[in-house]
C-alpha cells in the first residue's frame, strides 16, 4: 500500500531535492497512519517528528539488509512517537503529583484524580489515557472544576475570558463523554 519506487528512494538518498520532496509527499499518509496510534501526541508534533525520522532514515537505511524503506521509516517513527508519548506521560505524572497552588495564596493540595476508580491501577491507566486526549487548557479547566474551583478563577489565572474557560471545560466534557461511551 505504501510502496515507493526504488529509484525514487535512491534519488532521495543521493540528495536530489525534487526526489526528497516527492518521496516525502508519498510517505506522509504512512506517517499519519502511524501517528494516529499515539493519541497523546499532537498531530503537528507527530508530523514534525516524522519529518526528522524521514531525513534520518534517508541517511541510515541500508538496502542490503532487505528491509523496505517504508517499513524501516515507519518502524523508526513508531519508536520515536512511543518515546515521545512516554516522555509526555511521565511529565504529566510529575505534574499531577505536584501541589496545586491556590489562586488566593493558600498552599495547594496535591492533585489527585477525582474518580474513585483511580485506586485500581488499570482504571487509573484508562483514566489517564482519556485525559491524554485533552489539550493542556482543557485538562486545566477540567482539573479546576474537579478540585472545587470555579471557571472564573481559572480564567483569571490563565488570562482568558470566562466564556473561553467555559468553552475549554465543555470541550473537555464532550471529548471525555464521547470516548467513555464509545
Amino acid at each position: 500500500m505504501f510502496d515507493v519506487p526504488p529509484d525514487l528512494v535512491a534519488a532521495a538518498r543521493a540528495g536530489r531535492p525534487e526526489a526528497v520532496a516527492g518521496l516525502w509527499r508519498r510517505l506522509v499518509p504512512l506517517f499519519r497512519s502511524v501517528a494516529r496510534r499515539y493519541r497523546g501526541v499532537e498531530s503537528e508534533d507527530a508530523l514534525g517528528e516524522a519529518a526528522l525520522v524521514y531525513l534520518e532514515a534517508l541517511r541510515t537505511w541500508d538496502p542490503a539488509r532487505g528491509v523496505p524503506f517504508t517499513a524501516y521509516a515507519a518502524r523508526r517513527l513508531h519508536f520515536r512517537l512511543w518515546t515521545l508519548a512516554r516522555r509526555w506521560s511521565r511529565e504529566q505524572d510529575r505534574r499531577l503529583s505536584l501541589p496545586v497552588p491556590d489562586p488566593e495564596g493558600e498552599p495547594g493540595e496535591p492533585a489527585e484524580l477525582a474518580d474513585a476508580r483511580a485506586r485500581n491501577p488499570f482504571d487509573e491507566v484508562e483514566i489517564r489515557l482519556l485525559l491524554a486526549q485533552l489539550t493542556p487548557r482543557e485538562r486545566a479547566a477540567l482539573g479546576e472544576v474537579l478540585r472545587g474551583g470555579t471557571l472564573a478563577a481559572f480564567a483569571r489565572r490563565e488570562g482568558i475570558t470566562r466564556q473561553a474557560a467555559a468553552v475549554y471545560f465543555r470541550r473537555a466534557l464532550r471529548k471525555l463523554q464521547k470516548t467513555w461511551n464509545a
